[in-house]
């Protein structure tokens, strides 16, 4: 069963012809997963370079619709990597990009957008 997966943040069944519900990228790819995702089974998305400083990224929640900003500190070049964030609005989990440094320390936070 073909999955359509974000290129950015991973998030997958995006609707046909809609950009992310997550993170709001519509640039997508069609993966053929043969059947219902599983926690270990998870694609994961390539990562891409970001600009170095403060970043803070905004995302729409999957589950209620409310923004939100994923806020961190990103060095020149540092590759990216899906992280576990909670939508402030309905405490919905999903998952973010965040710079290398910040995932590995978890020195990243959500704020209501």
């Amino acid at each position: 069963m073909p999955y359509r997966v974000c290129k950015f943040c991973g998030f997958t069944n995006v609707e046909e012809g809609k950009a992310c519900s997550l993170c709001g990228v519509p640039a997508i790819d069609e993966l053929d997963l043969g059947g219902a995702l599983g926690e270990d089974e998870a694609a994961d998305p390539p990562a891409f370079p970001s600009a170095g400083g403060a970043r803070r990224d905004r995302y729409t929640c999957p589950a209620c619709g409310g923004t939100f900003a994923v806020v961190y500190d990103a060095l020149p070049g540092e590759d990216d990597q899906p992280m576990p964030v909670a939508c402030p609005h309905c405490w919905h989990t999903s998952q973010a990009r965040v710079a290398q440094a910040a995932a590995e320390t978890e020195d990243y936070h959500v704020e209501k957008d």
